[in-house]
């Protein structure tokens, strides 16, 4: 096919998930010989939009650099504290946060848990306290509407770890802004 179409050099693959896992092999093919000229196979933990933008980047450079040290850190991020400890870390495109992040408190465990989408926090974030227990579960429901978007308003919900709503908030670019209620077990209004 690829000697009907003029290329000396065709790109072809697979991709196959499991769990929140991609797997894509890729492998360069001469036209005339058969022979694989490169092969790759890149592994990744995320969202598929995560994936099909910087992902196949990724594998792109390893099929035509050939040095798996030209992905390793492409799109990774890593926060730290002022005294060198790490922070936070997740992934990013162009500095905008995307998928899963990982914050942690100075010591290094586990702070909170969740993901982004365009740089906003999306969906549940788990926040564990100093003792490694679940704090709190939250769920970020942005405000689609135009004011929403531009200052980045949303609803926070918090929940009991048996699934009942704690709390409900407003927030402000990231902030708790205005009314917050606060909710028992059972549903009712506690303040």
């Amino acid at each position: 096919m690829g000697q009907l179409i003029g290329v000396t050099q065709i790109i072809g693959g697979s991709i196959s998930k499991v769990g929140n896992t991609f797997s894509v092999h890729a492998r360069v093919i001469n036209v005339e010989t058969g022979e694989i000229v490169n092969s790759v196979n890149y592994d990744l933990t995320g969202v598929i939009d995560e994936l099909l933008i910087s992902g196949m980047r990724n594998v792109s450079r390893l099929l035509f650099a050939g040095s798996e040290g030209d992905y390793l850190e492409l799109g990774k991020d890593y926060e730290y504290y002022e005294s060198g400890q790490l922070k936070a870390e997740g992934r990013s495109i162009t500095g905008v946060k995307l998928g899963r992040w990982i914050y942690y408190y100075e010591d290094g465990r586990i702070q909170m848990v969740g993901n982004f989408k365009d740089g906003k926090e999306i969906g549940k974030w788990t926040c564990y306290d100093e003792n490694g227990e679940i704090r709190t579960i939250a769920e970020i429901i942005p405000d689609k509407s135009f004011f929403g978007r531009l200052f980045r308003q949303a609803e926070v919900i918090e929940y009991y770890q048996s699934g009942e709503i704690k709390a409900k908030a407003e927030s402000v670019r990231g902030l708790v802004h205005g009314r917050r209620t606060v909710y028992l077990v059972s549903g009712e209004v506690l303040h």
